[in-house]
This record gives structure tokens, sequence and C-alpha cells, in this order.
């Protein structure tokens, strides 16, 4: 897993990438969510 940082539009982003073969999917939580909220999914 990585972790970095990205900003656009004057907005930065945290987010987290699990290298694999598969198919990019994006995982989004809501307002008091964080990260773990997908724990059993990835």
């Amino acid at each position: 897993m990585q972790s970095s940082f990205v900003t656009t539009n004057g907005i930065q982003l945290h987010y987290l990438h699990f290298p694999g073969d598969g198919p990019t999917i994006i995982l989004m939580h809501g307002l008091t969510a964080n990260a773990h909220a997908f724990d059993g999914l990835i």
C-alpha cells in the first residue's frame, strides 16, 4: 500500500494505492468516515 497526496483545483486529496493486476476502482467514503471503512473490501 502506498499513501500519497495530490492537489487539483486547489484541493488537496489523500489517497491509498494498492497495486495489483485487476481493474482500477475508486472508493470514496463519506464525510465522517475514513479509508478504514473499506478494510473488508481491500
